[in-house]
């Protein structure tokens, strides 16, 4: 079946006349939503009396109930057998269930170990992968379809290619892509895979800083869920668009887009994904001034916002706060509030986030007119900042704002600037920096 079962499969389908599999694929497509294939049945049952036109809809029906109740059994026995993989690929056993069916779910299983370790062990989420597509090459085309093999051979290479963005081996990870995308075209055509790997193409695209690309890849994604009706994954792509319009500098673009995207996902199914859009929104909000907005924004949002999504993401949070306190002129509470962040980033072992929240302090210190020991925590920056080796031009910079401070001339203004650069030096490596006229 291609992109759309043919108007002869859908009248088999409708007879009952297609075989197991066939009917599976042509069950999985129409739980898709597809509004054509809809309509097209609509037209094929619009000739039949009542009581064909029920008997036709009650097998329809059946089809679709076992369908579920045979995924809900698969992902059960998948569930197992992933649960059942060491942390470590080199102690996997090698008498995992073999053949057919069986193999087909041994895959799957692979490919749910790598995902799960996407955090906590990168390395071993590329191994878990590597495996998956090693055993998507032991399948028996005989027994599955020659295409339905290069369609899941395709989709561990895609794996494979995402867990190597994971590692940071973004060379690596461009060539399995593509890999995938060549093994895909000699499939089945399945227009939901190449969905999928496009959205794993878009974060590639955001790992290489090419937030433009991402952000067009995305709005592919959105615009393909919408017209199949799938209003929760066209959301998820419009919020990964907000955040990547974000990054490239158009912050109330992004906070559209975000509003949008939250709009359509449904909570229950991705409570992180709207706890990340809720964070992102507040941020763009800080990042356009609104610091009166954000303040209350951040209020309504306490429940989502406070959920424990990890101690970095909670530090950031943290940090936000203190900008909102910055922004609404109140630099005691800020300097209290990033000194807690910068001793948190610090503790986790993340010296360049620490050392920007710094520069957010001495900012604040600035603003309380204690340039002695802003110029101290500028200065401690600074040397973080070198061991790092961060671009020239951010130390420069850093080193710039420091003898100002010295000279008398800084003020908070200026320090929050150098900090603004540093946070878009993360983002885009080819930021540049405006001195300020002295």
């Amino acid at each position: 079946m291609g992109e759309h079962p043919s108007r002869d499969e859908l009248s088999a389908f409708l007879r009952g006349d297609l075989s197991a599999e066939e009917r599976r694929a042509l069950v999985r497509h129409l739980l898709s939503r597809c509004e054509r294939c809809s309509s097209e049945i609509d037209l094929l049952l619009g000739g039949q009396d009542g009581s064909a036109y029920d008997d036709a809809i009650e097998r329809a029906w059946r089809s679709v109930k076992g369908l579920e109740r045979e995924h809900r059994r698969e992902k059960a026995r998948i569930q197992e057998i992933a649960a059942r993989l060491p942390a470590k690929s080199s102690a996997v056993p090698r008498g995992l269930p073999r053949k057919g069916k069986a193999d087909v779910e041994k895959l799957e299983a692979l490919l749910a170990k790598s995902w799960s370790l996407r955090y906590e062990d990168p390395g071993e989420m590329v191994r878990y992968a590597m495996m998956a597509v090693q055993c998507a090459k032991d399948l028996d085309a005989r027994v599955l379809g020659r295409e339905r093999v290069l369609d899941l051979l395709g989709r561990a290479q895609a794996e494979l290619g995402n867990a190597y963005r994971v590692l940071d081996q973004l060379d690596a990870a461009e060539a399995k892509l593509e890999e995938a995308g060549r093994t895909l075209e000699l499939g089945t055509g399945d227009e939901s895979l190449k969905m999928h790997l496009l959205d794993l193409e878009a974060s590639l695209a955001a790992a290489r800083r090419r937030f433009d690309i991402a952000a067009i890849y995305f709005l592919t994604l959105s615009e393909y869920h919408e017209a199949r009706g799938d209003r929760h994954l066209a959301g998820r792509a419009m919020i990964q668009r907000g955040l990547y319009v974000g990054y490239s500098g158009h912050p109330e673009q992004a906070l559209h887009l975000l509003e949008e995207g939250l709009s359509r996902v449904d909570p229950a199914q991705e409570p992180e994904l709207v706890q990340t859009a809720i964070h992102n929104r507040l941020l763009f909000i800080i990042d356009c001034g609104r610091f009166d907005e954000a303040r209350r924004f951040r209020f309504l949002n306490t429940e989502i916002l406070s959920r424990d999504n990890g101690r970095v993401n909670r530090a950031r949070l943290q940090e936000l706060g203190g900008r909102i306190e910055a922004g609404l002129g109140r630099p005691d509470r800020a300097e209290e509030i990033f000194r807690e962040a910068k001793q948190e980033f610090e503790a986790l072992e993340r010296p360049y986030l620490a050392s920007i929240v710094g520069l957010d302090l001495a900012a604040a210190l600035l603003a309380l007119d204690r340039s002695d020991e802003a110029a101290e925590v500028v200065l401690a920056a600074h040397k973080v900042f070198k061991a790092l080796r961060i671009k020239r031009e951010a130390l420069a910079a850093v080193l710039v704002l420091f003898h100002v401070i010295r000279m008398g001339r800084a003020t908070a203004r200026m320090a929050e600037e150098v900090a603004a650069f540093l946070r878009r030096l993360e983002r885009d490596p080819n930021a540049r920096f405006d001195p300020w006229p002295l």
